[in-house]
């Protein structure tokens, strides 16, 4: 049993949003993952914790199943959704709901990259899954080795693993402009919220209590402008200070920005006048925070392997050359600092976006 009118979208961010547009898409909607993306509530929400060294990571930057059920109301579905199983009970949820003409979208462990991925399973046979998935459209997939990719993360992160989602009906019309202005309330709002806090959860990184927002882009700035003696700090020391801006942290906000200014632009036709002057300026500011948040990813110091986006020969305390090495440790009192200049930008920049956006809602 194939779902053969199921579109696959471009997968990014683990998958989830390709997967969830593609059921409304299968629906009949004519929606974008760009759209689909704008509305998830934590796309703008950025957090920061100076003792902690970082933000609120796995409650942040990536989407997950309370993601898609809480998106699916804003368009006007309901949704299936069912966590906790064994296998037995998920291959019954499975079938079933393929039978009914409904894919569904779970996680699972592919055996060449170790990291939890979304994959929507659009049909099934006695030995195989048809899915789509980071391989591509309608990929062929032995059933057991599926499983044991899905069973692999239960119990180091059950909140993620062991689910299985399905789009439902259509319960009622929306106005699509109005999702739209809500989308922009949650930012403002989000952006201006002073803290936020996130409970002990097992396997979900990190819980505790965070400054949100403007107020954290400012703790982040104060945390690369402390005066240290760097000279008296060993290298690990040294790593946990720039662990933030040097691995996939920094990296994933960025991912959100260029999503923001994808999303304003998409949607910014839908209005008119000034309205949509606001909407195209925001995403134009949001469109010159990513590009400061390319320049920090490199000046930034490097403390990982694909830190510096991935250039080996630029040093870094992780580099395997002993001279590179070196010169990362003399010069990261001066990347540090420059590091905050970059944040300094990207703070204002993105208070003038937010403020476009209290325009547009002011008007209304």
């Amino acid at each position: 049993m194939i779902s053969k009118n199921v579109p696959k979208n471009s997968f990014g961010q683990v998958g989830l949003f390709s997967c969830l547009t593609s059921c409304f898409n299968a629906k009949g909607e004519d929606i974008s993952p760009v759209i689909v993306r704008g509305l998830w509530k934590e796309l703008f929400l950025f957090t920061f914790n100076a003792n902690e060294g970082g933000g609120a990571h796995d409650w942040t930057l990536f989407p997950d199943f309370t993601t898609a059920r809480e998106i699916c109301p804003k368009l006007g579905y309901s949704y299936k959704y069912k966590n906790e199983l064994e296998w037995s009970e998920a291959w019954k949820f499975i079938k079933q709901s393929i039978d009914d003409g409904n894919p569904v979208i779970t996680t699972w462990e592919p055996p060449e990259i170790h990291f939890p991925w979304f994959a929507l399973i659009v049909g099934y046979d006695t030995e195989k899954l048809y899915l789509h998935c980071y391989k591509g459209a309608f990929y062929e997939y032995p059933i057991d080795k599926f499983r044991k990719g899905w069973e692999a993360g239960k119990a180091e992160q059950p909140w993620l693993y062991g689910a299985i989602f399905a789009l439902g009906e259509k319960e009622r019309e929306i106005d699509l402009k109005k999702v739209f202005l809500q989308s922009f309330k949650q930012a403002i709002e989000t952006m201006n919220k002073k803290k936020v806090s996130f409970p002990k959860v097992k396997g979900k990184f990190r819980d505790g209590t965070f400054r949100c927002g403007f107020a954290a882009y400012e703790e982040l700035i104060n945390y690369l402008d402390k005066k240290r003696d760097y000279s008296k700090l060993d290298i690990d020391t040294l790593k946990k200070i720039g662990g933030w801006g040097s691995c996939h942290e920094a990296g994933c906000e960025d991912v959100k920005r260029h999503y923001i200014a994808d999303y304003l632009l998409y949607i910014a036709s839908e209005f008119t006048g000034d309205k949509r002057r606001h909407i195209e300026r925001s995403a134009e500011l949001y469109h010159s925070v990513e590009c400061l948040y390319d320049n920090l990813l490199i000046i930034h110091p490097g403390t990982a392997p694909w830190s510096r986006q991935g250039y080996s020969h630029l040093p870094s305390l992780a580099s395997e050359d002993a001279s590179l090495r070196e010169e990362a440790i003399k010069n990261f009192p001066r990347d540090i600092k420059e590091s905050a200049k970059i944040v300094r930008k990207i703070y204002d920049k993105e208070k003038k976006a937010i403020e476009e956006l209290k325009k547009i809602v002011d008007l209304v």
